[in-house]
């Protein structure tokens, strides 16, 4: 035999001896563990679809929270190589490219980018996990426009997006991320979840809830398509309109703050609530420490109307003037001695006097002068049971029931937990706590009639595909007292406001009724003699009230400590700037005819001192702002030639004789203003002079502008603007 022959013959068996060792081998032993492989191609997985969060409006519709879904950027190295290739480029070349790309669409520097392609032995490299959407657009449309197909975009996390900044922060609450599962093949089920607030109380509705679909992976992990694959549809979550005004909502955020500087309070709470319906319109708490705070932590803090205890002073001594109004105890114009007296009891002794000592004062008049003797006397006429149950059938001791967890009960002794004390303290407002949203409940009672209402925080829950399953209705819990009890209280807390102690919330336009409060503060378990909770609580107009108001000051400076001198004229400044709103319909003619009226100057071009001295002539209220030595008016708001009252405060911006050249507002020329550090109201005002566009993100004053102070502008261009 030919030995070629010979020789492919016994290459032949040898091949097949080993083929065949192998393939025992491999069946008998499994050396090569291909478990893993064999699940991948053979095993349905679960692919989660995540479900959008819910958003978050006001009641007129305008957008207070939404989420930004941000996604992680991959580069494959390979792909900016072939793209090199292709254009007969370096690959260092390509890399400075798209370094450059990512740094012009994202917070990264190119630099940065750059260093991460360059200093890395993966194909992958990992460049940011927070790119939103917009970026994302950009950098995918310059890759393309390259022709470098490198880009790696996967889902990272979703974010909530405050559009007005820290209105109404505490009451919306915060949310924290949570990752339920995350592997190669059921993909990142990320979602957001509710801490506290609004976020945490609805979480059911604004979550939604997940969608899936089952899929196989080939061995090379790529999906492999099934049109008959089964599927679990995602459900997005429901947006909440809520009942607050934003507009007012500001207001009254604006003014809290105001008061705690003034006042040097530690806190500052308050309460706006439709009478009627029981729709909450505004709904704060301050706190003098929150401008130290993140944006965060704010919203983690507890929401102060539904939460903050204190003792209501002498705002609850209506209720026990409407009892002996009910009981024919004591007519309008009866006579109580009010002189200061000492009360004998078991084993001790009280002596009750009033801040201002008083010898008779009528029965109406121990609520217009609130006197504490008055109303101890009242009380123990009244008797302990049926004053305990006054207490209770107006809420006292119990949640409102409004839609927010966390709400406190307050604190009220049962009847047989009283002491000697008792009787007389609670009368006006001692031994007992209650919260803003309580006190503000009991106000709305007075206002409607006499009927206890279930506050509302929520208007209405929209699904996914824009239908209303809920919306809010008036709820009452019970009906108290009687139409002319009631009407016959109410007007002795008129006259609190007309000739009283809450006399500093007088209008002439329209009437106002409420009642101061001061109380001292518990510190340590014991009352304070130096700190105190003033508080001060309303309605308005007294004819047909659209609005009940309480505003509280937690330990004011001793000066401030009486709701005469803090609480009430916050409340006077929130009505005055609520009755000047644009769609405000209380008063239709002479809005504010009890304001003196006065026209402004023209104060553009004078010495900062000069115009100073002009405002102080004519009584007008003013602040300076960027003023230095020798320098002169720049702008002034509201411009010259306005009526305005005179409580409204010009605003004067200062510069030098250079700086009125140069930004002088004419009709044919139009220059940047400097709008970093005004409020964000004046910056709108000024924009409007200037015929300017701006966008605003965050709330409070301007931080920084996208246009340069001094570069020309054109009609209507956009300028945008971060405050904070």
């Amino acid at each position: 035999m030919n030995i070629r022959i010979k020789l492919l013959i016994s290459l032949c068996i040898f091949v097949s001896i080993i083929w065949t060792g192998y393939l025992f081998v491999l069946q008998i032993f499994n050396p090569i563990d291909i478990t893993e492989t064999e699940r991948i191609r053979y095993d349905e997985h679960k692919e989660f679809i995540l479900a959008n969060r819910g958003n978050i409006y006001d009641q007129k519709g305008l957008l207070l929270v939404s989420s930004m879904q941000y996604y992680q950027l991959d580069i494959d190295l390979f792909g900016v190589r072939q793209a090199a290739n292709d254009h007969h480029q370096s690959a260092e070349d390509y890399l400075l490219l798209v370094a450059q790309i990512i740094g012009e669409n994202t917070d990264l520097t190119s630099k940065e980018v750059y260093n991460k392609l360059t200093k890395t032995k993966t194909r992958s490299v990992l460049i940011s996990e927070k790119i939103d959407y917009q970026q994302l657009f950009k950098i995918r449309n310059r890759m393309e426009e390259e022709n470098i197909n490198a880009c790696v975009f996967t889902y990272s996390s979703t974010k909530r997006i405050f559009t007005k900044g820290l209105l109404a922060a505490r009451l919306i609450g915060l949310t924290k991320g949570k990752i339920d599962s995350q592997n190669a093949y059921t993909r990142n089920t990320f979602r957001l979840e509710g801490i506290n607030g609004i976020e945490k109380t609805f979480e059911k509705d604004l979550e939604g809830d997940y969608g899936w679909r089952r899929i196989f992976y080939d061995a090379k992990r790529r999906k492999i398509a099934n049109p008959n694959s089964i599927f679990k549809p995602v459900i997005h979550g429901s947006s909440i309109y809520l009942t607050i005004d934003s507009e007012i909502q500001e207001i009254l955020e604006k003014n809290l703050q105001a008061g705690l500087v003034k006042y040097k309070a530690e806190n500052g709470i308050g309460v706006i609530m439709d009478p009627m319906t029981g729709n909450i319109i505004a709904m704060a708490g301050v706190n003098e420490n929150d401008i130290h705070c993140s944006e965060n932590q704010v919203r983690g803090f507890q929401n102060m109307p539904v939460k903050f205890k204190f003792e209501p002073g002498s705002t609850i001594k209506p209720l026990v003037s409407l009892l002996a109004i009910e009981k024919n105890i004591h007519q309008e114009n009866d006579l109580l001695d009010c002189r200061p007296m000492i009360v004998q009891y078991k084993n001790a002794q009280r002596r009750i006097r009033d801040a201002h000592d008083f010898q008779t004062l009528s029965f109406k008049n121990v609520i217009v002068q609130s006197s504490n003797v008055g109303i101890a006397k009242i009380a123990q006429e009244i008797g302990e049971q049926d004053l305990y149950r006054q207490y209770i059938n107006f809420g006292i001791g119990t949640t409102t029931g409004i839609d927010l967890i966390d709400e406190s009960s307050g604190q009220f002794a049962k009847r047989s937990d009283w002491s000697d004390y008792t009787l007389h303290s609670i009368s006006f407002g001692q031994e007992m706590q209650i919260t803003a949203i309580q006190l503000t409940n009991i106000y709305a009672a007075f206002a409607n009639g006499g009927q206890l209402l279930k506050p509302n925080i929520i208007e209405k829950k929209v699904d996914a595909q824009g239908k209303v399953y809920y919306k809010a209705e008036k709820k009452v819990i019970k009906k108290l007292s009687n139409p002319e009890s009631i009407a016959l209280n109410n007007s002795f807390l008129l006259d609190v406001v007309e000739s009283g102690t809450g006399k500093n919330t007088k209008f002439n336009s329209i009437k106002i009724a409420g009642k101061t409060g001061t109380a001292e503060k518990a510190v340590a378990g014991k009352l304070s003699k130096t700190s105190y909770i003033a508080s001060f609580a309303g309605f308005f107009p007294f004819e047909k009230p659209e609005y009940v108001m309480v505003i509280i000051y937690d330990a004011p400076d001793y000066m401030y400590r009486f709701g005469s001198m803090s609480a009430a004229p916050t409340f006077r400044n929130i009505v005055e700037e609520i009755l000047t709103m644009p769609d405000c319909k209380i008063i239709t003619e002479y809005k504010m005819k009890d304001i003196d009226y006065t026209i402004t100057p023209q104060l553009i071009g004078l010495n900062i001192q000069d115009a100073n001295r002009i405002l102080d002539e004519k009584g007008i209220r003013y602040s300076n702002y960027h003023d230095k030595a020798n320098s002169f008016v720049l702008h002034q708001i509201p411009q010259p030639g306005v009526k305005i009252s005179l409580n409204t405060q010009v605003s004067l911006y200062c510069g030098d004789l250079l700086d009125i050249e140069r930004t002088r507002i004419v009709t044919n020329e139009s220059i940047m203003p400097n709008l970093v550090g005004l409020s964000i109201r004046e910056a709108i005002h000024i924009a409007k002079m200037h015929k300017l566009n701006l966008s605003i993100v965050g709330n409070g004053h301007v931080a920084s502008q996208s246009i340069e102070e001094g570069k020309k502008i054109g009609y209507q261009q956009e300028c945008l603007v971060v405050a904070r």
